[in-house]
């Protein structure tokens, strides 16, 4: 693979860009991004979707920052399927006692919808994730395909920003578990009394009303959104 040099091969920049009498364009900042991006699917493709890339700069040289993307912060498990398909389990950030499921492909992303053998891939996963975490009799949480088609269509004819908008475009589905399982994976609930906002706010209220059901039935309906083979 051919490489622009505005980013050498450990992620540093080369003199001509490193040393400036002031701040890098807009323009070479986006090179150097994009040439960043490209020297980190040269190490794992996933990268670019995991990773964000700043060009920032002090008193003595421009440099490179990395940091995890924040939508993949609360990854606590992954499991691996064919072709690099990731299948990422996260403790959910939106106060609510879930895990939140999605499947990310080095080549597309966050997938909108599985394959047949994806589906069975993600079983494999949430069978490997419930026993590292002891989980039994679990239930589910799905927002079907067409649900998320009609909400970005929604959004399409409406003035509603994108980032307002109630589903996500990718597939997620939602393991409803124990609020002390939740407690003790996501810690900065110790910074507030969650047991006490569960019961007088809202929108805590509401996440845990969310109707759920067993996986036999929600596997049904995610192979009935699968890709036709």
């Amino acid at each position: 693979m051919a490489f622009d040099l505005s980013v050498l091969p450990d992620l540093t920049l080369p003199d001509r860009f490193k040393h400036t009498a002031s701040d890098l364009s807009r323009d070479v900042k986006w090179q150097v991004r994009n040439d960043a991006l490209a020297r980190l699917d040269a190490v794992d493709p996933i990268l670019r979707h995991v990773l964000e890339v700043k060009v920032v700069r002090n008193q003595r040289r421009n440099f490179l920052n990395l940091r995890v993307r924040q939508d993949y912060a609360t990854l606590i498990f992954q499991h691996p399927g064919a072709d690099n398909v990731r299948y990422c389990f996260f403790i959910s950030d939106k106060l609510e006692p879930f895990i939140t499921i999605t499947v990310l492909s080095p080549d597309e992303g966050k997938l909108g919808r599985l394959t047949a053998q994806q589906v069975v891939e993600l079983e494999e996963g949430i069978t490997r994730f419930k026993t590292r975490f002891g989980i039994v009799g679990e239930s589910y949480h799905y927002t079907p395909l067409q649900e998320r088609r009609e909400t970005d269509e929604f959004v399409r004819q409406t003035s509603v920003d994108r980032a307002s908008k109630a589903h996500s475009t990718h597939f997620h589905l939602k393991m409803r578990i124990a609020t002390e399982m939740y407690k003790d994976k996501f810690p900065v609930l110790q910074l507030m009394n969650f047991d006490s906002m569960r019961r007088t706010l809202d929108h805590i209220k509401y996440n845990y009303s969310r109707t759920t059901v067993p996986w036999d039935r929600v596997k049904a309906q995610i192979q009935h959104d699968a890709i036709p083979e």
